[in-house]
């Protein structure tokens, strides 16, 4: 809890997994997060059961996806599974008037048929890259008067994109882990397919450009 707060004190972005995550379930750090806008939860489905069964009303048997949303407003959650779906949801006023935009993504990337314990780290870590990248760039756009913006997306645009990104480059390093290493694959196999992943999407993504 700790290192959150000290985040939030510098301004950083972060990305949230494991034990971060059960920390949002606790009655004194549930609200850790209320009023800050940068970070990614990368909850699998058991995990993203919990956050909201820990914000369930008591006097309702089901659980309040508006109410995690609105606990989590203006940040990214990233559910983890066959398909990862990417989500956020941002509130706001103009002339007296309140809006909600919802930012939605889906994965769709095939990864390798076998899931192996650590992947998710190899997820988190990716993550924070792409994120970190998001920031620099945010910035950067401060710096050019607004410059990025010209391609009509927003900032939240940009980071459910990056989010979006990270989850497929995992995917498919999986998946190429997968097809080397078949059974016998682990998380470090599937590290060591990043780059690859890495360069060949950036790659196809360029040569769609030229044509």
């Amino acid at each position: 809890a700790e290192i959150i707060r000290r985040a939030r004190k510098a301004n950083l972005p972060m990305v949230l997994d494991a034990d971060g995550l059960f920390l949002l379930t606790q009655p004194e750090t549930r609200n850790i997060l209320t009023g800050y806008k940068r970070v990614v939860l990368t909850p699998n489905v058991a995990e993203y059961g919990r956050l909201l069964h820990s914000l369930r009303d008591d006097n309702d048997t089901q659980p309040q996806l508006s109410t995690l949303e609105k606990l989590l407003e203006g940040n990214v959650i990233v559910k983890k599974g066959q398909y990862d779906e990417i989500s956020s949801v941002v509130q706001s006023v103009h002339d007296g008037v309140s809006s909600v935009k919802r930012y939605d993504m889906v994965c769709e990337e095939l990864g390798g048929l076998k899931r192996s314990g650590g992947i998710g780290d190899v997820l988190a870590g990716t993550l924070g890259t792409f994120v970190a990248w998001h920031s620099i760039l945010s910035s950067k756009e401060e710096e050019d008067d607004g410059a990025l913006g010209k391609n009509n997306m927003d900032a939240q645009d940009r980071l459910v994109l990056a989010c979006w990104s990270a989850c497929c480059v995992v995917k498919r390093a999986t998946n190429y882990a997968f097809q080397e290493k078949r059974r016998s694959m682990t998380a470090p196999d599937v590290l060591d397919t990043v780059g690859k992943a890495m360069d060949n999407m950036t790659f196809a993504s360029i040569q769609q450009d030229k044509e």
